[in-house]
Order: C-alpha cells, then sequence, then structure tokens
C-alpha cells in the first residue's frame, strides 16, 4: 500500500521489516505459550501455528482507507502495543524469568519502531493529502476523546491521557515545520522509549 502511495523506500522497507517482525512476534509467542505450558502442565504438548488461510489482498491506493488504517491500527494501536509491552516488561523485571523478559522486550522495542513508523507515515500522509480525513486536527482530538473515555482507568488510561495527546501535540507541529520524515520517526522512538 505504501508503494502504491509513492512512498519513500526508507518507509517501505520499514513497514517490510515490521511485517517480518510480526511473524517473528507470533513465534514469540507460541514460544512463551509452550513455556508456560512445559512449567504447568503434566504431559505439555508442543503448540505450533497451522497454516494460514488463503486469501487475497487488493492494494487500491485508497489514500482515506490507508490512512485510517495507519492512524487507528499503527498511531493508536502499536503505540498501546508498544507501551503496554514495556509496562509489563517493567512489571515483571524482577521475576526470574530472564528469558521472559528478554523476549518481552524484544517484541516491546519492535513495537516501539512499529508505533514510530506509523506516526511518520501519517504524518507524511497528512503532508501530502490534506482531504483525507486524517489530515483534520478536530478528527484527533475526537478520536483521542473517545479513547480515553473507552479507557477510563489503568495503563491504558495513562497512555490516553499523557502519551497520546504529547504525540498528537509532536505530530502536528512536525507536519506545521515541515520536519523532514527520518529525523520525526527517530523522534518519535525517542519519545516512546522514554515512557513506561
Amino acid at each position: 500500500e505504501l508503494m502504491s502511495m509513492a512512498a519513500p523506500l526508507w518507509m517501505v522497507e520499514s513497514a517490510n521489516k515490521a511485517a517480518i517482525d510480526e511473524i517473528k512476534h507470533t513465534r514469540i509467542a507460541f514460544d512463551i505459550m509452550n513455556m508456560m505450558r512445559r512449567a504447568h502442565a503434566a504431559r505439555p504438548r508442543c503448540v505450533t501455528a497451522d497454516a494460514f488461510p488463503q486469501h487475497q489482498i487488493e492494494i487500491d491506493a485508497d489514500y482515506e482507507r490507508i490512512a485510517m488504517d495507519v492512524v487507528i491500527g499503527g498511531c493508536f494501536g502499536e503505540t498501546m502495543s508498544a507501551l503496554t509491552m514495556r509496562e509489563r516488561l517493567h512489571l515483571h523485571l524482577n521475576d526470574n524469568y530472564n528469558l521472559l523478559n528478554s523476549l518481552i522486550a524484544e517484541v516491546a522495542n519492535d513495537e516501539i519502531r512499529h508505533a514510530a513508523l506509523a506516526w511518520t507515515v501519517a504524518k507524511w500522509i497528512i503532508a501530502r493529502h490534506p482531504r483525507v480525513t486524517v489530515a483534520n486536527r478536530e478528527w484527533w482530538h475526537s478520536m483521542l476523546t473517545l479513547k480515553q473515555a473507552q479507557n477510563d482507568e489503568g495503563h491504558e488510561h495513562r497512555v490516553y491521557r499523557e502519551v497520546m495527546p504529547a504525540l498528537i501535540d509532536r505530530l502536528w507541529s512536525n507536519v506545521d515545520r515541515k520536519t523532514d520524515d527520518l529525523s520525526f520517526y527517530e523522534s518519535v522512538i525517542q519519545e516512546l522509549q522514554s515512557n513506561r
């Protein structure tokens, strides 16, 4: 989809790396599940992935749909995933699960890069396609208000009250200043790494 929108090569490469990371995350999830089964079951059986169902993907360069997917799944979804993994890692660092902690840390670091890529792609789309819904600042504030209302306690509450507003402000200030995309990407990674 990024190729259909003539995205810069580094974004396309980063998106491909993120897709490969997601396959790695599936393997890690199965490894963790099998570690837990081995520790708690009398006769544990190894759980593995089966064949993926057949499907087709249509690439249509629909900027509106792609932008919405990037923002909902990437900016909101990947950011929450990254910070939730970091939170879980922080909660369990004192446990005697060194392998588990290293696997969670690996996934968390990947998710931070995925989230930063989503924020960068959103910025890039907004700058080039100002008529898409996500190019409206008010849409972002409405979506944030909705997410805050749906998550009124715990870790998610903190992310939607503290982290997301800062990232949205960073996005729009960089759109306005026309910051280069790679610098913005790196600044979002730093911002997310500094949060727990």
